[in-house]
C-alpha cells in the first residue's frame, strides 16, 4: 500500500550535453515523472527538479547530480525518489549498492516508473542490482565499440574528435580536408615576424588577438602536415595514436627554422644561476613582451 502525499525527488539525467541541449530525453523523462507521481497520489516540490541535467551514469564518471540527492535523502527533503527506468538510476552497481544502502539508511523509498521497490527486500535488492549489472555491461559495451569504431575512421584519415586542428576544415561530403586561408595567413605572417622581424611572440600574439602558449604550440607542433590522434580512455586497455595527413599552415623549412631559433634561445645562457627566482621567464609584460625577472641585493633581498 502506498500512502497518498509521498514527496518525490526525481532523478533526471542524460549522458550527453548535446542531449541535454536539445532537451527532448529530459522533457520526456519529466512528463513521464510528473505521470507516475500524479497516479501514485504523491507531489513533487519545486525544488526536488534540481536534480536534473547532464551526467554520466556509467562507470567511473562524476555523478554530482546523485551524489547531492543522496547527500540530501539525510535531510527530510523528500520522502522518496523516482526514476523512469533503472538504467537512469545506475549503471555502476558499485554505486548502486552504495546508494540504495544510504537511501535505505535514511528511510526513502525508491520507484521505478509507477512500480516501488522495497529496499529491504533481498529478492527486490538482487533485481535492482542485475538491472545494474545488465546496464552497466551494454554502456561499456558500447562505449568499446565507440571508441574501436573512432579509431577506424582516423586510419581512413576522418576527423574523430570534436576539435579540428587549427586552421583546417573538414569536407564530410567529399571526405576532404581543407585550409581556412585567412587562419593560416595569420600563422605564416607570426612566423615571418618571428623569424625575420625579431619581434616576440608576445607582441606576436598581442597583435593576432590570440593567447601566447596556443599561438606558440601551434607555431611549433601544429602547424605541419601531420596530426596525431590519442586513444587511451580509462578503463578500456586501448592506448593507441592514429596520425592523419593534413594540409599544413607552414613549410617543412619554416617549422624547422621556427624549431631553431627557439633552439638557439633556450641554450643561451648568462653563466652560472646563483639565485632561483619564482616564476622567472614565465610572467611577460603586456606592453613590451620582455619576461619578468629578478635580482639579489647585497643585503640578500630579492627584488622582481
Amino acid at each position: 500500500m502506498i500512502p497518498e502525499g509521498l514527496r518525490f525527488a526525481p532523478l533526471i539525467r542524460v549522458s550527453t550535453e548535446q542531449q541535454e541541449k536539445k532537451g527532448e530525453s529530459l522533457r520526456t523523462q519529466k512528463e513521464q515523472i510528473q505521470h507516475y507521481v500524479k497516479n501514485l497520489g504523491g507531489t513533487i516540490p519545486e525544488f526536488c527538479w534540481q536534480y536534473s541535467g547532464q551526467e554520466h551514469a556509467t562507470p567511473g564518471q562524476e555523478r554530482q547530480i546523485l551524489d547531492k540527492l543522496l547527500d540530501d535523502s539525510s535531510k527530510n527533503l523528500f520522502d522518496a525518489i523516482i526514476v523512469c527506468d533503472a538504467s537512469r538510476w545506475s549503471r555502476d552497481n558499485e554505486k548502486n549498492k552504495a546508494g540504495l544502502r544510504i537511501l535505505k539508511q535514511n528511510g526513502i523509498r525508491f520507484f521505478v516508473a509507477g512500480t516501488e521497490y522495497n529496499l529491504h527486500s533481498p529478492e527486490q535488492a538482487m533485481f535492482l542490482g542485475l538491472a545494474a549489472e545488465i546496464n552497466e555491461y551494454y554502456a561499456k559495451n558500447q562505449n568499446l565499440k565507440s571508441i574501436q569504431n573512432r579509431i577506424a575512421r582516423a586510419k581512413r584519415g576522418l576527423p574523430t574528435t570534436g576539435k579540428l586542428p587549427f586552421g583546417r576544415t573538414f569536407d564530410f561530403d567529399k571526405s576532404e580536408w581543407g585550409v581556412d586561408e585567412e587562419k593560416r595567413q595569420n600563422i605564416q605572417w607570426a612566423a615571418d615576424q618571428y623569424l625575420n622581424q625579431n619581434k616576440s611572440i608576445v607582441v606576436i600574439a598581442k597583435t593576432l588577438g590570440m593567447n601566447v602558449s596556443n599561438l606558440w604550440k601551434i607555431m611549433n607542433h601544429r602547424s605541419g602536415n601531420s596530426w596525431t590522434i590519442e586513444f587511451n580512455p580509462s578503463g578500456q586497455n586501448i592506448d593507441e595514436n592514429v596520425t592523419l595527413e593534413i594540409p599544413p599552415l607552414l613549410s617543412p623549412e619554416t617549422i624547422q627554422a621556427i624549431h631553431e631559433r627557439a633552439k638557439a634561445n633556450k641554450t643561451y645562457t648568462h653563466g652560472e644561476i646563483k639565485n632561483i627566482y619564482l616564476l622567472s621567464r614565465m610572467i611577460f609584460c603586456a606592453d613590451c613582451g620582455l619576461a619578468m625577472f629578478g635580482q639579489t641585493n647585497h643585503g640578500n633581498r630579492r627584488y622582481y
